[in-house]
C-alpha cells in the first residue's frame, strides 16, 4: 500500500469513529444527557435543602461606636510632659498643651513630615530650637517673665538657630515682661530691666503668619533664605521693630508703632543688611510704621527718633517696597543704598514732632527707581500734593493685636 492509499485509510477511520460518537449521544447513550453547549451537565445535582430561617434581630442591642477620624493630639500639662511628648514625637503628630511653661531648648527634632505644638490658652517663657526642622508652632503666648541673661546677644522668647529649618509659627504674641500691655507706662529702668526680644530665624523656609508682640526689645529678626511674612504688629520697641536681612522674602502687612530708646542702639522701623553678601530678592508690601501711636509724644522722655526704612551702607539688589505708611521724625526716613534694581512704589512719608519737639524734615535716598510717592518736607527725592495729617489717625492702632487691617490705598487715596 502506497503512503497516499494509507492516509486515506486512516481518515475513514476517524470519520467512522465520528459518526458513531454521533449517534450514541443522539441515541442517549452518553451519560452526559443533552449537549447545551455550555459544558458538562453534573449528573447528580445536589438539591438544597430548605434555608435555614434567619434569626430574629436583637430586641436591645450593644451600641457600636461611631468611628473616630482623627484621633486627638497629646494633651500634656506639664514641663516634663512637654519634654517627653517631643522627644517621642513622630511625622504627622500634634502635640496640644495648656498652661504655663518655662524655658525649653530642643535640639536634633527632624521628623520626616510635620510635627505641630499647639497652645490651648498656654504661656512660655522661652523656646530655641538647635539643628531641626519640620515644626509648627501655634497659639502660644511666650512672656518674658523674668529678667533677660546680660548676655549682650539680645535673648529672643522664640529662636531658631542656622541649621533649624522649614519652621512656621502663627497665632502667636510675644510679651516682653508680664506686664507689657503696660509698656506705655514703663520708666527707663523698667525697659532695661527685660529686654527681651520677640522672635529671630536665622535659617531657611520660615513662614511666620498673624504675629503680635508688645514692649520687646527687637521685633522679628530673619537672615536665612525663603522667607514668607504675613500680618505682623509690633508695639512698644526699643531695637529694631523688623530686621530683615534674610534673601528671597516675601512679607505683606507689616505694622509697628511706639519706638523707644533704652540704649545706644538707634531704632529702626524696618532694618536690612546682609554682612557677607548682597542682600537680594525682598518684596515688602503694605507696611506702616508709626514712631509713636499717640497724636503727641508721651514716651516718658526717652522716646526714639526713629528710622523708617534703613538699608544702609551694604549693596542691595532687587528690593522692592510697595505701599509704604510712615511718620517718624528722623531725617533718614526711606533710604536704600546702591541697590541697580530698587523699586519703591505708593510711599506716603510724613514727618511728625520729635522727641525733642520742632519737625525734621526727611530724606529719601535711593537709585530713584520711585513712583507715587509723597514726603512731606522733603529734602531729597520726588514730593507731590500737600500733608494731610488727618490721615494718620487711621493707621495709629493699626499696630495693635486685634485692629481691623487697613485698607492703605482707599485711605491714601491713590
Amino acid at each position: 500500500m502506497t503512503r497516499k492509499a494509507a492516509f486515506i485509510e486512516m481518515l475513514k477511520d476517524v470519520k467512522r469513529a465520528v459518526d458513531a460518537l454521533i449517534e450514541e449521544i443522539e441515541t442517549g447513550g452518553l451519560p452526559y444527557g443533552e449537549y447545551s453547549g455550555e459544558g458538562p451537565v453534573d449528573p447528580d445535582p445536589e438539591v438544597p435543602s430548605d434555608p435555614e430561617p434567619e434569626p430574629a434581630p436583637d430586641p436591645d442591642p450593644a451600641p457600636v461606636p461611631a468611628p473616630v477620624p482623627n484621633p486627638p493630639g497629646t494633651a500634656v500639662k506639664t514641663d516634663a510632659e512637654l519634654v517627653t511628648a517631643i522627644n517621642n514625637a513622630s511625622a504627622g503628630d500634634v502635640i496640644d498643651f495648656a498652661g504655663d511653661f518655662g524655658m525649653h531648648t530642643f535640639r536634633g527634632i527632624n521628623p520626616a513630615a510635620d510635627i505641630t505644638l499647639r497652645g490651648h490658652g498656654a504661656t512660655m517663657e522661652r523656646l530655641t530650637l538647635m539643628s531641626c526642622s519640620r515644626i509648627a508652632i501655634e497659639g502660644v503666648k511666650f512672656v518674658g517673665r523674668t529678667v533677660a541673661p546680660d548676655s549682650g546677644a539680645k535673648p529672643y522668647l522664640l529662636k531658631g538657630d542656622r541649621n533649624t529649618n522649614h519652621i512656621s509659627v502663627a497665632g502667636c504674641d510675644f510679651w516682653g515682661a508680664p506686664d507689657a500691655d503696660q509698656f506705655r507706662t514703663w520708666d527707663i529702668s523698667r525697659w532695661r530691666a527685660f529686654e527681651w526680644s520677640a522672635a529671630m530665624f536665622e535659617g531657611d523656609d520660615i513662614a511666620l503668619a498673624d504675629l503680635a508682640t508688645l514692649g520687646t526689645n527687637f521685633g522679628i529678626n530673619v537672615t536665612g533664605r525663603r522667607v514668607n511674612m504675613q500680618d505682623i504688629r509690633v508695639c512698644g520697641f526699643s531695637g529694631d521693630s523688623f530686621r530683615l536681612c534674610a534673601h528671597n522674602l516675601r512679607a505683606n502687612g507689616l505694622w509697628s508703632t511706639d519706638a523707644y530708646v533704652i540704649s545706644g542702639n538707634h531704632p529702626d522701623g524696618i532694618q536690612g543688611f546682609d554682612n557677607k553678601s548682597t542682600l537680594s530678592d525682598q518684596v515688602i508690601e503694605d507696611v506702616i510704621i508709626m514712631e509713636y501711636s499717640t497724636p503727641t509724644d508721651q514716651r516718658n522722655g526717652f522716646g526714639a527718633s526713629l528710622q523708617l526704612l534703613g538699608y544702609h551702607n551694604k549693596p542691595y539688589d532687587g528690593i522692592t517696597l510697595r505701599r509704604i505708611v510712615g511718620a517718624c521724625s528722623s531725617l533718614n526716613a526711606y533710604h536704600v543704598n546702591g541697590d541697580p534694581n530698587h523699586v519703591g512704589d505708593k510711599i506716603m512719608l510724613w514727618s511728625v514732632p520729635g522727641p525733642k519737639g520742632g519737625v525734621t524734615k526727611l530724606r529719601v535716598t535711593s537709585a530713584l527707581q520711585l513712583t507715587d510717592v509723597y514726603v512731606d518736607k522733603v529734602v531729597s527725592g520726588t514730593a507731590t500734593g500737600k500733608p494731610d495729617y488727618s490721615k494718620l489717625d487711621a493707621f495709629r492702632v493699626a499696630a495693635l493685636r486685634g485692629a481691623v487691617r487697613p485698607d492703605i490705598d482707599q485711605i491714601i487715596g491713590w
